[in-house]
């Protein structure tokens, strides 16, 4: 059975891929019937010690890459001894969702 994908969820797949995301023994999103409930399904045995998903460091929203954020990191740098870098990241986080389509990161950000 193939399972219709809403088009958030095809945009955000293709730029994973697009990307350099790998997870080739993965499918998501899948649905399972039994408890209705969504998730990710393994379409393959996976070896120990296998990496099942890679995602390039580009693709991930850390405080490190917020520091390093043309926008963020400057408006951030005089507070950086008194900002947890959970802050730093939520701050970024809101910064991206606020540029919208504009945002690199929106692909990611419109599925949440």
């Amino acid at each position: 059975v193939v399972e219709a994908m809403e088009p958030e969820e095809e945009a955000f797949l293709d730029w994973l891929r697009r990307e350099g995301a790998v997870f080739p023994k993965l499918k998501w999103p899948h649905t399972f019937e039994s408890t209705n409930s969504r998730g990710c399904l393994v379409l393959e045995p996976i070896a120990t010690n296998e990496a099942m998903l890679e995602v390039p460091e580009h693709l991930m929203m850390t405080p490190i890459g917020a520091l390093t954020d043309e926008h963020i990191g400057a408006a951030v740098s005089g507070c950086l001894g008194s900002l947890p870098g959970d802050v730093v990241l939520c701050i970024f986080i809101m910064y991206h969702k606020l540029l919208g389509e504009r945002s690199f990161f929106w692909p990611f950000l419109r599925i949440l």
